[in-house]
This record gives C-alpha cells, sequence and structure tokens, in this order.
C-alpha cells in the first residue's frame, strides 16, 4: 500500500513539472521589433526576406537555444524562416498543418502514390 502511495505522489509531482515545462515553453514566445532584436539577427532576417514583407518575428525557445522565427510574404506567398541568436540561417520553418504535398506524388493524402487517397476515382 505503501509503494501504491509513493508512485500516485510521483505521478501527481510529474504531472505538475510537465505543466510547468510546457507552460514556460509558450510564454517564451513573444513577437519582437526587427529594431530590437541583435545586429547579426537583423541583417540576417532582411537578407532572406529580400524584397519580401516582413510581417512578424517572434523570438522563440526550442530545446533550450533561442530562435527567431521570421515571417514574409513573398510574391504573396507566406515564408517562415528561423535564424540563430547569433544570426545563422537556420532554414525553412517546417509546417505540416497544410494540405501540402510535402511526399512530392502531386497528391496530399501523404502515401507515395499518385492518387489522393479517394477511393471513387479511377
Amino acid at each position: 500500500m505503501r509503494k501504491l502511495h509513493w508512485a500516485v505522489g510521483a505521478l501527481a509531482i510529474a504531472a505538475v513539472c510537465i505543466t510547468i515545462v510546457g507552460i514556460s515553453v509558450v510564454v517564451a514566445d513573444e513577437e519582437v521589433s526587427i529594431e530590437k532584436m541583435p545586429a547579426a539577427v537583423r541583417a540576417t532576417i532582411e537578407k532572406h526576406a529580400g524584397q519580401g514583407e516582413i510581417v512578424e518575428i517572434e523570438r522563440e525557445t526550442e530545446d533550450g537555444q533561442v530562435v527567431y522565427e521570421a515571417e514574409v510574404i513573398v510574391n504573396g506567398e507566406e515564408v517562415e524562416f528561423q535564424v540563430s541568436a547569433t544570426g545563422e540561417y537556420l532554414g525553412v520553418e517546417a509546417d505540416d498543418d497544410d494540405d501540402d504535398d510535402d511526399d512530392g506524388d502531386h497528391d496530399d493524402d501523404g502515401d507515395d502514390d499518385d492518387d489522393d487517397g479517394d477511393d471513387d476515382e479511377e
């Protein structure tokens, strides 16, 4: 019985810790203006934005590292990329919340064939 109480207590503590960590990650994201960021970060964002319109920049903490995420409109398309706190270009932000063709087979169903997963079509 004592082991059961200990296990329940340990689970409760773990749940509280996970919740606190989750909240701190959410709170760590903040929108910043380009004028208030390190010069190296600003230069990299401006370079990769090119003639595009910088819509938003957020400072985030990912895996304990500060990164800046820039949202830019280029030729009518939204592009998001990340830059490290030292100004290193980290690449385009991965975003799988849309219906893009991420697997290159010209459909949006996620498998390797060329159909869209709809069995009604032949």
